[in-house]
């Protein structure tokens, strides 16, 4: 049996189109990177199958891709520079241009500054951490479940696997970390408020048939 390693990658687009940036650097040159972001060519499988910016065929509950759902349940609200008070954007509204998106995005466009305040996927306001627990992790865990064998197979041949996500560990200092992929690692990022709980945890844990039942 191999090992899972997750790592952060952080990556911007150069004149010339090419990706660059800085990448954790793997424990060793022989690992299979697999690389779970929208950073890589369109028709990448790994794209495909695991990064939530991707088409997903018939849509997913009426919407582009995986990440216009997340953001769609965000509460958003707006400061009103005349009253020095923050006002609630319509959830109803917003959700219905998100909607109407037809390609992938990662935020609300606004003119004013903007904050989450909580988030509702139909049964409730939730906050960060229980939204990521109770939406996020199950219903990515439930699309991509299906794709996993490949990987699995890999690493019960003995052969280590390293994920590369842009939310994946990093140090004080915002720089990338690669770590082993344990159960009490997956406990504590998937309860740190600071990061986001990349999906590339997901990935990994599922490839080790660590349920997310076991870490949320």
């Amino acid at each position: 049996m191999g090992t899972v390693y997750i790592a952060s990658m952080i990556s911007s687009r150069a004149k010339n189109h090419k990706y660059v940036g800085k990448w954790a650097l793997p424990p060793h040159k022989n690992i299979i990177k697999l690389n779970v972001t929208s950073f890589q060519a369109k028709k990448n499988k790994n794209r495909l199958d695991f990064s939530p910016m991707s088409e997903i065929e018939g849509r997913y509950k009426d919407y582009y891709c995986f990440e216009n759902y997340w953001q769609s349940g965000k509460q958003l609200e707006k400061y009103n520079t005349k009253t020095s008070k923050w006002e609630e954007l319509d959830l109803n509204e917003t959700k219905k241009w998100w909607m109407k998106q037809d390609k992938p995005r990662r935020k609300f466009p606004s003119k004013f500054d903007i904050r989450v305040k909580y988030a509702d996927y139909g049964n409730g306001p939730l906050n960060y951490i229980d939204s990521r627990k109770q939406v996020y992790i199950p219903e990515y865990y439930e699309l991509i479940s299906s794709k996993l064998n490949k990987w699995k197979e890999t690493l019960e041949s003995g052969k280590d696997i390293v994920i590369y996500d842009f939310d994946g560990p990093k140090n004080f200092d915002g720089e990338p970390l690669c770590l082993p992929l344990t159960l009490d690692l997956l406990k504590e990022k998937v309860n740190y408020e600071h990061n986001p709980f990349g999906h590339g945890y997901i990935v990994g844990a599922s490839i080790l048939n660590i349920h997310y039942n076991e870490y949320i």
